[in-house]
């Protein structure tokens, strides 16, 4: 499936104030994402950084959205923030299955970090061992992956720079 270069969407379905401004006045939040696929291309799936959704969630997003519409999935906290990436290999391949339920619209996957612990890899052969993450989302399939951090240190450590470079591959 062809997208445009660029895709406009939101970081959400529903934000307060929305209801009225953005959405009709007494439409039901179980139709906001069918009005909102009606007016925007993509949306980043903010719910499934709390946790891997149920895959009749995921299935009931695709049949609300047209075709060509993407959903950019942020990978759960769990892999993120609390296993810093290690350990995560069966966490992440739940995450995977269930968000495959999105077929063509899955588009990217948002690894977003929180305050990034630089001691969690102390190496590069630690950051490697990482990687293997990465390198299990990509296993056929093209899907793209966006890192993202709140701490400087991070964006300035070359260490972790090759270190995400290398999962983004």
């Amino acid at each position: 499936m062809n997208h445009p270069p660029i895709l406009v969407g939101t970081s959400s379905v529903t934000a307060t104030g929305w209801q009225g401004s953005f959405y009709p006045k007494g439409l039901r939040p179980a139709d906001y994402l069918s009005y909102y696929a009606q007016h925007f291309d993509a949306v980043e799936i903010d719910s499934t950084f709390y946790a891997t959704p149920n895959v009749s969630v995921v299935r009931s997003w695709n049949a609300k959205t047209p075709e060509g519409f993407l959903f950019a999935a942020k990978v759960p906290q769990e892999i993120t923030h609390k296993r810093v990436l290690k350990d995560c290999d069966e966490e992440f391949k739940v995450f995977l299955t269930t968000m495959e339920a999105l077929g063509e619209k899955l588009g990217p996957l948002l690894f977003q970090f929180g305050k990034f612990d630089k001691y969690a890899f102390k190496s590069l052969d630690d950051s490697r061992e990482a990687s293997s993450v990465s390198e299990k989302a990509s296993e056929g399939a093209s899907l793209p992956s966006r890192f993202a951090t709140r701490t400087g240190w991070f964006l300035h450590s070359q260490m972790c720079c090759e270190s995400m470079a290398s999962l983004s591959r």
